[in-house]
Formats: structure tokens, sequence, C-alpha cells
């Protein structure tokens, strides 16, 4: 069964057309701010990402008080750098999250065999998503979980492949939030399960990545 079919590409295509218009011009959310000014300190200060000074309660205080990783937020800069730190710019750069939370959302649907999976990603009408947009991490973050949780699943991809990308996805995903932690547990189950003990070399990945922030 393909992952995609016409139907299917329709509904996803103009729902993420939708989401990504009704979101194009918002204004930035008074939260958001504080992602910019981090990610233009960055885009001056790309090896020094939790220095420099932030006002944001009225007085400045040092930018690693603020407790995220910075991986979106170099993203960000590079972005900011190339098209502008306009409100137009950075909605575009979340509705290219939002739309591959939407593909993977589908993905997964049809993985767990379910008989409507293209109108199961209506759930990107839900207000968390439709209003929901901001140019924070919440998107990214989603995306990044569904991508995990696609390779997790996907029993007609080779388990090493399948491992392998997990590991690398978990470990981006606490880069961009700490919280991204609780997706850890999962793979050491998933490795568990694959009742092969030497697969616990993959986790080699995610503490290298941990290591080097």
């Amino acid at each position: 069964m393909t992952l995609f079919k016409k139907q299917s590409i329709f509904i996803i295509g103009i729902l993420w057309v939708f989401l990504t218009l009704w979101n194009i011009n918002k204004p930035f959310h008074i939260d958001d701010t504080i992602y910019l000014e981090i990610s233009q300190w960055i885009e001056l200060n790309p090896l020094k990402p939790m220095s420099g000074l932030i006002n944001w309660y009225g007085t400045l205080q040092p930018n690693y008080e603020f407790n995220n990783p910075r991986l979106f937020m170099y993203l960000q800069a590079i972005w900011g750098k190339i098209f502008s730190y306009s409100e137009i710019s950075f909605h575009i750069l979340i509705s290219l999250f939002l739309g591959w939370s939407l593909i993977r959302f589908y993905h997964l649907s049809v993985i767990f065999n379910s008989t409507i999976p293209a109108y199961l990603t209506l759930i990107g009408l839900s207000p968390a998503l439709l209003i929901g947009q901001n140019v924070m991490i919440d998107i990214p973050l989603i995306a990044l979980w569904l991508e995990f949780f696609y390779w997790t699943f996907n029993k007609n991809i080779n388990y090493t492949k399948r491992i392998f990308f997990s590991s690398i996805i978990a470990s981006i995903a606490f880069l961009t939030k700490y919280t991204s932690i609780l997706l850890f547990p999962v793979l050491i189950i998933n490795i568990l399960y694959s009742k092969r003990l030497i697969n616990f070399l993959w986790l080699i990945i995610p503490i290298l990545f941990v290591s080097l922030w």
C-alpha cells in the first residue's frame, strides 16, 4: 500500500495551503521576540549561542537564563540572514515544519492501519495548529516527534535503518527542546524489543549529540 494517494495529496495540500495563508502575515506573538533576539545574537556570534543579554522582564538578563537548546535558533538565524526577520518570512519557515507534520501524521495513520488516514490530518484545524503557529519551537518540535515515531514504528523499513534515523531524530529533537529526552526511553524500549543487545550501540548517537552540546 503506497503511503500517498492522489486524494490524500490533494487533502493534505489544500490543508497546508489554507493553514499557511491563515498564518502568513500574523503579527509576532509577544513570546516570539525572545527567539528573534537570540537568533539575531547567534547570527552575529555563532560560537557563543548562550551569551549575550536579553531585555525580557524590563532588565537585561543573560541569554543562558532562557533555558532551551539553541539548535532551532541557529536555523532561524540562517533563515533570517537569507530571507529577513520579517513576519511573513518567519511564518513561511514555520509553514515548512507544519507541512512536514501533516505528511508524517498521515504516514503514521497509514502505518497504524487507519481506514481514513488523509482525513485524520484535519487535526491541523485544531486550535493548537490553526491559531498556534508562532515562530517558536512548538510546530518544529511536533514535526520532529512525528518523524521520530515514523521511523520507530515503520516496519516496512529495515530495522537498522529505522533505529539509525530514530536515534538521529531523537538527538535533534533534544537539541531543540530538553523535554524531548522523553524520546530516549522509547528508543531504549524499541531496542529491547528487538532482542538484540548489540543494537544498544546505536545509543552512542544520542550520547554523542548530548555530549557535544
